[in-house]
Parts: structure tokens; C-alpha cells; sequence
């Protein structure tokens, strides 16, 4: 029955041209940008909008293929078509009522702001509510993030993105005494948002059609002249528009979807631009195609335009609606539609009556605020009064926690000196001092090795160690540029860090066969040291470990390209670096360590020597490197497995195993296809969180201990 789905472009054709007049040739619909024609568009596009999104979660390439179903394909590629329209006449409709309306600017931010403030807060809620209920994960709202801001109603980015050009707008043409240079510095600020956008690598939509909010501002301006001028010339400029918007879009799907053009930095670089630039002419000569047959067709029926009242809540709350009942992987709470005519007449119907209640509720909401002129009033010079109290405050405080901060490094340096000689052996490669704790005697070597963002290895780990030392001999290396270690400008491939690690055993002394224990990203480590020394390894633990298969999936699932994500990593490792820098110059990384503190599970003098190394090592130069380096120390063990005489254990985290962390990823099946022979090689999964290694050391060591027991 899913061939039904195909029911809605003739329905479509009939909602958009039903009580529609066509004019002849000479005639022209002069009115095709009044206020009733652009509501009735614009709630054809909300409708279209939410087709798309239909679309991605039941036929889009990416899906798993037992899930697709085809039918609409035609909407998947095209939403930020959609979305041009509604920007466009955004632009258009602000500067029509500015020149039209006397002291428009006075009351701006109430008539503007009021309702799509209040609708993205509703909706965030019960988004909120519902992803919980799902047991999903959300995270913090932030425009520094890379790959886009973590938001609970993932399909709110167009109302963050409007409202920053209502106050765009607000500010350039209250400031700005000619209009031209208003104009000009909207332009410049968008310009500005996109460059933004793509160095924190946001999905296109976030600003592949923004330019024509200013395109809109531009074509009032201006719009007796471009009028006057296209129906001269109509015909050629209808061939104009469609054919730029066919060929535009064609260019952009070929290099969106032709993966060879990647290879290189450089050259990705140009390909990520080709498309959006692309992108963005595409969807000018969309908007264009449909004003110029506006200016010949004049649509509008009752349906049409009760939609178009409802334009900005059915795009804020459809998308609800596809997180409860459209597909999602590893969603327990879901209630998952299969057939595709049924999800899109559920979500449509669902969609358009709440929206139609959450409707009246902020018109209600918002003339009752309008009405309390004098409230508002006094709300907001109270609010100006306690901004500025809030600013000193924050001042104040910046400086003191600063000041305090840096004293009591100061205070700790002899400290963190005295342990180090207490505690700390060096080991000298390359010219470069790798740190190394070495507890305990026994006929078994353990070498401990560190996971993601860890601050201090040597003490981090000592608790575990401690643990094996009553039996066997235990090392942790803090890796260059971690802990104790200094720094090291060689580059920070998986090949380096193994060679450093091995050069590190040497030069301390130790006599193989290790055990090796990673961590996480250092299980990858362990398996190539096995792989380069074999004859100097005589197991392998690996500790929540890190998998080669592991970021194949995740770019299978995402679409992304694997020059993405090494961008994508590499630019995570310079947000984690420059903000941990700022942290620390603030002295905010010591308030930071108040949240990461009840990880470790370490003595009270090693703690307060950890909280310090957190403080000055965390996120170091060459840890953000090694992040860069990540996807490539993947792919030097892609295919490859353990040898068949190579013991390993593979203690997991139930957190991990469960799917809650790698979402998307089988971590069990991930971990299953390196083993080649169970009878020495087993898995066994543990309570906790990847970190159970710092939270629950006794109970890691008993097992780890039971493991290397049996290798006597």
C-alpha cells in the first residue's frame, strides 16, 4: 500500500492551484507580492517543508536500506528551496513595512521577536520531553560547536537563523542613515553567518538559502524597476530561472555525490564551496521561477490561506511529530510508522491541528504582552539596570577567579614538583621526556595506556596499577604533550606513538613480553604495537577500546566523507585546545575540574596534584593533534584483526554496549569481527561508563587479574 504515498502530488497540485486564475498574455497579477499572496505560498512551502523531512527519515540515501521506502524522493534534496521562499518574503515583507508604516521601528522586537520567541520555547519543551521519554540524549544550545549547535528540536534552526536577521535588520536600519548602507551592512553580516557556519562545519541548511533574506530586501527596494523591466522580457527570463535553477541544482547534487572529488585538503575545500555556492544559486533561481510565474498565476483558496496563518507553528512542531513517529535508530520510546502514506497523513493531521491550537495560543499570549505597554515599560528598564549589575558582577568575579587561580598554581608548583619526584620516572626519546609510573614485581608486565582527554595518565591510572602491581609489574606512560611528559613536535600518528611508546619500555629498562592495556583510542595503539612487535607482546586488554571498523560506520550513517571527518576532527581538536587555553587563562578550568573530579578515584594528595595537571595539561597541543590524526590511526588497522595466538580481553562498558554512547554502532559486533580464535581471545562486558576504568579500578583489576592469571 506504500504507492499511496504518490496520492500527495496530485494533491499538492490541487491545494496550490485549486481557485487559482491564470492571466493572459498582456495581463499581469500585479498584486503577486501582496500580503495574501505570499501567506498562501508561504503555507504551501510549510506543507512542502515538512515533506522533506518526511522524506529524509523514509527514502534518503543514508537510511539503512531496510527501512526505505521510495516515494518521496523528489522531496529529500529540495528543502532549502522551500525555505528560500519563506526568507525571501521575510526580507521583502520588512522593508515593505518599514517604508509603509510610520516609526515601524518603535515596538519592533515585541511584534517581531514575541511570538518565535515563544514558539521555539514551547516546542524546545515538549521536544525535550518527548526525547527523553525515547531515553535520547540532548544536548547544550551553542553556535560553537562543530557540525552544528546541539538542539533539542533539531528542526528549530531556521527560527534561530530568523531572528538573528530580524535583529540584523533592527540594528542596520536604525543606525544606518541611508538605506543603500543598511542594505550593504545586512549583506556583509550574512556573509559573515556563512563563513561562520562553514568553518564550524553546520549542515548546508543552516546557510545555503540566507542570502535571499537579503536578496528580499534588495528586490522591494527596487521592485517597481525589476518589475517594469521583467515583463518586457518575460519569457527569457522564465527560461532564465528555470533553467539556472535545473542547472544549479543538477551541479550540486553530481559534486555532493561524487565522493572522488574529496581527496585531497585542498581540493575539498573548493568542492565544500562549489556546492554550497551552487546551493545558493539554485535556490535564487527557484525563488525567482516562482515570482515570475506569480506575476501570471494568482493562487489562493481558504486552505491555503489557513495555512499560511499557520506557517511558523506547523514548521516549529511537524518535526515532533517525525521524532515520535518517523524512523530512528536505537529509540526504544518511539512509536515507529512503517508505512509511509499512514506517517505522512498521521503527521500532517497531528501537525496542522496542534499547530492551529499552539496558534491561538501565542496570538492570544502576544497581544495580552502588547497590551501591558507600561509593564513593559518598567520590565525593561529594570532589566537594563540589572544587566548592568550583572555585567560588574561578572567582571568582578572574572577577575577574581583569574587572580585566585593563578595564585594557587603558584602555590601547587612545589607540590606538583615534589610528587613528581616521588613518583615519576623519565624516559628520554628523541630528545623528548615521556613520564612513566612503575609499581610492583611479578612475572607479568602490564603497560597501561591512556583514553581520550586524559589530563595525567600517571595518576589517573595509578589506583588500577596499584591494584595489578600486587602481582604483576605495572607501567603507565603519560603520552608526550600529557601528564608529566614534555612536549614533542613530531607528528602525532598512530605510527609515532607506537614507536614512542616502544622506545619509552626500552629506555625504562623493562624487559618484554608486555600486556598491553589500552584505553579507548589507544586500544587501536596496542593492536598495532602487536602488529609492528609481536614478538614483544603476550596479550592484549582492551579497556572500552577504540575499533578500526568504528568511524566507517558512523560516515555510512551520515553521509559525511572521510575528508569531512578528518576536518571535522581536526577542528574539534582546536576548539577543545583554544577554550581549555581560555579556561585557563580565565583560571575557569579549576571550576571545571569540580565537574570531572568524581571520575578518578585517587588519594587525596594525588588528587590535588591531578587537579592541577587538569588544569595546565588537559588538551594540550599534542592531544589535539592526535585527534586530528584519529581517523587515520583507524584506517591503519582497517581490515585487519588479531593473530590467532595473540590472547585478548576486551572488557567493555554495558554504557557503550548498550548503544548509548556510539549510537549507530554495534559495539558488540564491532569488537566480535578483530577475533580470530575464542578459545584466547573473550569479551566480557562491565557496569559502568567508559570511564568505569577511573570509577571502579578494584573491580577492572579483579577481572583483568582473573585474565592474566589464566595466562600462566
Amino acid at each position: 500500500m506504500n504507492w499511496l504515498v504518490y496520492v500527495c502530488y496530485p494533491l499538492l497540485g490541487i491545494l496550490l492551484l485549486s481557485g487559482a486564475c491564470i492571466y493572459k498574455r498582456g495581463e499581469w497579477n500585479e498584486e503577486f507580492m501582496s500580503l495574501s499572496q505570499t501567506k498562501a505560498l508561504q503555507g504551501f512551502c510549510a506543507v512542502c517543508v515538512m515533506l522533506h523531512h518526511i522524506g529524509q527519515k523514509t527514502c534518503a540515501s543514508w537510511l539503512p536500506g531496510r527501512v526505505i521506502t521510495h516515494g518521496l524522493d523528489v522531496f529529500v534534496p529540495v528543502g532549502y528551496f522551500f525555505v528560500g521562499i519563506f526568507l525571501f518574503c521575510s526580507g521583502y515583507g520588512l522593508y515593505k513595512s518599514y517604508k509603509e508604516k510610520t516609526d515601524y521601528l518603535q515596538g519592533f522586537f515585541e511584534r517581531r521577536f514575541t511570538v518565535p520567541v515563544l514558539g521555539l520555547v514551547s516546542v524546545n519543551f515538549l521536544f525535550l520531553f518527548v526525547r527523553y521519554q525515547q531515553g535520547e540524549a540532548v544536548g547544550f544550545s551553542t553556535p560553537f560547536h562543530i557540525t552544528g549547535p546541539l538542539m533539542s528540536n533539531g528542526y528549530a534552526w531556521f527560527i534561530y537563523a530568523l531572528l538573528l536577521l530580524y535583529l540584523l535588520f533592527y540594528l542596520a536600519f536604525r543606525f544606518c542613515k541611508k538605506e543603500s548602507a543598511a542594505i550593504s551592512w545586512i549583506g556583509l553580516a550574512v556573509v559573515l553567518y556563512i563563513i561562520h557556519c562553514d568553518w564550524w562545519m553546520y549542515g548546508n541548511w543552516w546557510y545555503n538559502s540566507v542570502i535571499l533574506f537579503v536578496v528580499g530586501l534588495i528586490f522591494a527596494r527596487h521592485e517597481e524597476k525589476s518589475v517594469t523591466a521583467v515583463k518586457k522580457h518575460y519569457v527569457a527570463w522564465l527560461v532564465a530561472a528555470a533553467v539556472s535553477t535545473a542547472g544549479f541544482f543538477v551541479l550540486s547534487e553530481y559534486v555532493l555525490k561524487t565522493e572522488g572529488l574529496y581527496g585531497s585538503a585542498a581540493i575539498y575545500s573548493v568542492v565544500r564551496w562549489a556546492i554550497l555556492i551552487s546551493q545558493m544559486l539554485a535556490a535564487w533561481g527557484f525563488v525567482w521561477l516562482v515570482l515570475l510565474l506569480g506575476m501570471k498565476v494568482r493562487i489562493g483558496n481558504k486552505v491555503l490561506g489557513f495555512l499560511g496563518a499557520l506557517t511558523l507553528e506547523i514548521y516549529l512542531v511537524h518535526g515532533l511529530f517525525l521524532q515520535i513517529f518517523g524512523y530512528k535508530e536505537n529509540l526504544p520510546g518511539q512509536f515507529y510508522i512503517k508505512s509511509v502514506p499512514l506517517l505522512v497523513l498521521v503527521i500532517a493531521v497531528c501537525t496542522v491541528i496542534t499547530a492551529f491550537f499552539l496558534h491561538q495560543f501565542y496570538v492570544w499570549a502576544a497581544e495580552l504582552w502588547m497590551k501591558q505597554t507600561e509593564l513593559r515599560k518598567v520590565l525593561w528598564r529594570d532589566a537594563k539596570k540589572l544587566l548592568r549589575v550583572i555585567l560588574v558582577l561578572v567582571l568582578v568575579f572574572v577577575i577574581g577567579t583569574c587572580i585566585s587561580a593563578h595564585r594557587k598554581s603558584a602555590a601547587m608548583e612545589e607540590k606538583v614538583e615534589a610528587y613528581a619526584r616521588e613518583n615519576i620516572t623519565y624516559a628520554e626519546v628523541d630528545g623528548v621526556r615521556i613520564a612513566a609510573y612503575v609499581a610492583g614485581e611479578g612475572e607479568h608486565t602490564v603497560v597501561l595506556l591512556r583514553g581520550f582527554y586524559n589530563p595525567c595518565p600517571t595518576i589517573t591510572l595509578r589506583t588500577l596499577a596499584d591494584e595489578l602491581a600486587v602481582y604483576n609489574r605495572v607501567i603507565i606512560l603519560d603520552y608526550p604533550g600529557c601528564g608529566f611528559s614534555d612536549d614533542t613536535d613530531k607528528e602525532r600518528t598512530a605510527e609515532n606513538l607506537v614507536s614512542e611508546i616502544h622506545d619509552a619500555l626500552k629506555a625504562l629498562g623493562e624487559e618484554s613480553p608486555y600486556i598491553l592495556a589500552g584505553h579507548q583510542l589507544s586500544g587501536l595503539y596496542t593492536q598495532l604495537y602487536a602488529e609492528k612487535y609481536p614478538e614483544e607482546v603476550e596479550a592484549i586488554i582492551g579497556l572500552d577500546a577504540s575499533v578500526a571498523a568504528q568511524p566507517d560506520e558512523m560516515l555510512a550513517a551520515t553521509g559525511r566523507t572521510p575528508e569531512e571527518y578528518r576536518r571535522i576532527l581536526k577542528k574539534q581538536g582546536l576548539v577543545q585546545y583554544w577554550g581549555q587555553k581560555c579556561l585557563q587563562i580565565t583560571g575557569f578550568s579549576g571550576i571545571q575540574w569540580e565537574i570531572y573530579a568524581p571520575i578518578f578515584k585517587t588519594s587525596k594528595d594525588s588528587k590535588d596534584v591531578l587537579k592541577e595537571m587538569f588544569i595546565s595539561r588537559t588538551s594540550g597541543r599534542n592531544t589535539a593533534e592526535e585527534m586530528a590524526m584519529e581517523y587515520d590511526s583507524h584506517l591503519l588497522l582497517s581490515g585487519k584483526k588479531y593473530a590467532e595466538n595473540m590472547p585478548v580481553l576486551q572488557l567493555l562498558s554495558n554504557y557503550s554496549y548498550e548503544g548509548k554512547l556510539y549510537v549507530g554502532s554495534d559495539w558488540r559486533k564491532l569488537h566480535e569481527d578483530l577475533c580470530t580464535n575464542t578459545d584466547i581471545q573473550m569479551m566480557t562486558v562491565v557496569r559502568g561508563d567508559p570511564y568505569f576504568v577511573y570509577r571502579s579500578p578494584e573491580m577492572a583489576a579483579e577481572i583483568m587479574q582473573e585474565f592474566i592469571d589464566g595466562l600462566n
